[in-house]
């Protein structure tokens, strides 16, 4: 019994830490413009903040490029609750979750560029306070890279990246046995793994095409799970190893004239090795948790235009993105809903002077699921999300 209990607190652990479905709409456009093009920028990408998409796209740097910004997003999840699991509707407190971002990039010679960059490709907070069974859930995942961008030819630039990364988990989540509610067990862990990315862009005007792949990473994570006192089990440490999937991304880019660009992305995000999770605790016996996750896949389609004014500057974005779910029905939990679902997004960029440029955009992405009742479906009903971002970048060029 003890295994069981503490085995299902560290399953839900690795579906809350996992990037699949509608929360994947943040984790390909650290910047306001990708967040304006909808994420389409792996061919579209260029200069600093390109180590995060393609590094390739770094080559496309004068001699210096410094950015800084954010993204926000607020959240709104909520739950019915299957009548057969005993019905409600929960409803979760707006959380409004920061994501920021830092590059920076320098031209070495006519042929290479290196960059770095500090920033935070996913988070997101929910709390249903009010309800039993109470959830509430806290996850960042922050990633801190170098890279360099070379190119082979006049129109063949490859790039790579290696980077740290680090998550953290801070939630409370329902403990069910026998159909009683017996408390929800606090758990805190965090962990560290290292990365690396490819990427590689060929350009002849007017097209782009561009390919990138993020190496998947097996992060070991630690922490402690405090149990409700019920249960006999006070708080119980462990260690585990979690694995930051692989994502594959392929690009086009198309400028229709020298002021108007399209762009369109297909992302492949590959949750093969999350079949299971092997679970090492300080006292009880180890424990393996199936989990059974899918692949996830996402589209988006970007559009950038520069109406003719004076020294351009001004500069219009426009996107949309679909997007697929992964967590299969008995994995899933109402704190953080996968959700296969759309985004729509909406930007502008400003010609401050001539190296500053300021970059603002807006997201708002939706989707919605419905669970059938079963055995061991633990989540069962309707689930819908509603997410709102928002984002702004300063760009300085010298």
């Amino acid at each position: 019994m003890k295994r069981l209990l503490v085995g299902l607190v560290l399953a839900l652990l690795v579906v809350e830490t996992s990037m699949a479905g509608l929360l994947n709409a943040i984790t390909h456009r650290p910047d306001a413009r990708g967040l304006g093009l909808s994420g389409a920028v792996t061919a579209a990408g260029e200069g600093a903040s390109a180590l995060s998409s393609n590094p390739a796209g770094l080559f496309w740097v004068g001699n210096w490029e410094f950015e800084i910004g954010s993204t926000f997003l607020l959240t709104d999840f909520e739950y019915s609750q299957d009548p057969l699991l005993g019905g409600g509707n929960w409803d979760a407190v707006d959380e409004l979750f920061p994501f920021p971002e830092f590059f920076l990039a320098h031209r070495v010679s006519d042929d290479l560029v290196v960059g770095m960059g500090a920033w935070v490709p996913y988070g997101l907070a929910a709390d249903y306070a009010g309800y039993l069974p109470y959830f509430q859930s806290k996850v960042m995942i922050g990633d801190f890279a170098v890279g360099a961008a070379y190119s082979l030819t006049d129109e063949l630039t490859i790039g790579a990246t290696i980077k740290a990364i680090y998550g953290n988990v801070d939630f409370n989540l329902p403990l069910i046995m026998g159909g009683n509610y017996l408390g929800s067990p606090h758990t805190s862990a965090d962990g560290l793994g290292v990365g690396a990315s490819v990427g590689v862009l060929y350009v002849n005007y007017p097209w782009r095409l561009g390919m990138s792949y993020d190496i998947p990473v097996p992060i070991d994570i630690s922490g402690h799970t405090k149990f409700p006192a019920v249960v006999g089990l006070g708080q119980q440490g462990f260690d585990s190893q979690v694995h930051n999937p692989g994502r594959l991304g392929v690009g086009v880019a198309y400028n229709i004239s020298c002021r108007w660009l399209v762009a369109a992305d297909y992302f492949w995000t590959d949750y093969s090795e999350t079949d299971f999770l092997n679970v090492r605790y300080d006292v009880l016996p180890p424990a393996v948790v199936p989990l059974a996750w899918g692949n996830v896949h996402s589209v988006n389609l970007g559009t950038e235009y520069v109406p003719d004014l004076p020294n351009n500057w001004l500069t219009l974005r426009a996107g949309v993105g679909w997007l697929s779910s992964g967590a299969p029905d008995g994995t899933l939990v109402p704190s953080i809903p996968d959700v296969s679902g759309w985004d729509v997004s909406l930007g502008a960029g400003f010609q401050i002077s001539k190296n500053l440029e300021l970059d603002v955009a807006g997201m708002y992405a939706w989707g919605e699921r419905d669970i059938a009742f079963a055995p061991g479906r633990a989540a069962a009903g309707h689930h819908r999300a509603d997410i709102f971002g928002a984002g702004v970048t300063l760009k300085y060029r010298w």
